[in-house]
């Protein structure tokens, strides 16, 4: 992330299971559903654009 971010892994968040389903709820305009069985395989993206 360094490449890209100037926060490096600053810029990611670890959340619990529940606070993750809230902010999925909030704020989401589309939620894909796979079949990924691993534990803590959940991820938010956000859009946006990099200047």
């Amino acid at each position: 992330m360094a490449n890209y971010d100037d926060r490096g892994a600053g810029c990611f968040e670890e959340i619990d299971k529940w606070k993750f389903y809230e902010k999925t709820k909030e704020k989401s305009s589309v939620v894909i559903m796979t079949s990924e069985k691993a534990l803590y395989a959940n991820i938010i993206l956000k859009k946006g654009v990099v200047v």
